[in-house]
């Protein structure tokens, strides 16, 4: 049987592999596949017993999203296991941590509480109806200044741009709409998107910050070398782009979801309660320290 690169196979004789992906075209007799539960392994076609897998039972989010590097380069793989054994040895009490619940997640609730308050639904249409796109942009500005998740630079690039009148009735329709529009979150993406390139503000921080702060119980915080050093280190191909694209943060997304399922069936203390929880595991990995 001949075997061709993202085909997903099983070894019949070691079922306790589970499932792979091929990497590369097979070589002669010689095909070279990622298994979740071993990493990257050469086999020999005339002798392993090979078996390809289709339908449901060939998906799984790594897999389907696995950053294959160029050929002849092998994949750093870590195991799940390695990762969580890794953050476990900085935050020995896992999310209950008080090292951890003190410096990296306390701040970020109660922003998000502060926040809401500032983009209630009801609160923001009031605005926006009295034309109080000032207010909105200031208070934007404020949210962003409390934090240090966006970089200063980046900072004062939103800053420039909300200074400008013009703008800001463009950023506060925006904003509402990306937060509350009822339309899927594709096209509020690409709406907040397109705004923040007319006033020369598109940065992926910028793009990601409001959502993250107001519904950190389903998405993430896009700080690209972080965020890609993170996916790097579970070898999950995000398909990052510097131009905001929608692709980009699907893929994020789905990160974050493969890590925060992965955690749950952990439980105990890496039970996360949100994805606060989630991605400070996922950029601790990433950097070795608690973030």
């Amino acid at each position: 049987m001949s075997f061709m690169k993202n085909d997903i196979v099983m070894h019949a004789d070691m079922p306790q592999l589970g499932i792979g992906k091929v990497l590369e075209h097979a070589m002669g007799d010689k095909v070279r596949i990622f298994f979740l539960t071993v990493g990257e392994k050469k086999f020999d076609t005339n002798f392993a017993k090979l078996v390809k897998v289709e339908g449901d039972q060939a998906h799984h989010p790594l897999l389907d999203n696995l950053k294959i590097p160029e050929r002849g380069k092998k994949i750093e793989y870590r195991r799940m296991e390695e990762l969580i054994q890794a953050f476990l040895e900085m935050a020995p009490d896992g999310f209950q941590d008080t090292q951890y619940q003190e410096k990296f997640r306390t701040k970020k609730v109660e922003l998000h509480r502060q926040i809401v308050e500032w983009f209630e639904k009801e609160r923001l249409q009031s605005q926006l109806a009295e034309k109080k796109f000032s207010e909105i942009c200031q208070e934007a500005l404020e949210a962003v200044d409390k934090i240090n998740l966006i970089a200063p630079t980046e900072k004062k690039v939103l800053k420039a741009a909300l200074s400008e009148e013009s703008n800001q009735a463009k950023f506060a329709k925006k904003l509402y709409a990306l937060l509350y529009q009822d339309v899927d979150l594709r096209v509020r993406f690409n709406q907040f998107a397109t705004c923040l390139h007319r006033i020369e503000a598109a940065k992926w921080t910028i793009q990601t910050f409001f959502l993250f702060m107001v519904y950190p119980d389903k998405y993430l915080f896009m700080k690209p070398t972080t965020t890609r050093n993170a996916a790097a280190a579970f070898s999950f191909d995000l398909k990052y782009k510097k131009d905001l694209n929608w692709r980009s943060y699907r893929n994020l997304l789905a990160f974050g979801k493969y890590v925060a399922d992965e955690l749950e069936k952990v439980g105990g203390n890496l039970q996360p309660q949100d994805m606060i929880d989630v991605q400070s595991f996922m950029w601790s990995i990433a950097q070795g320290r608690l973030v």
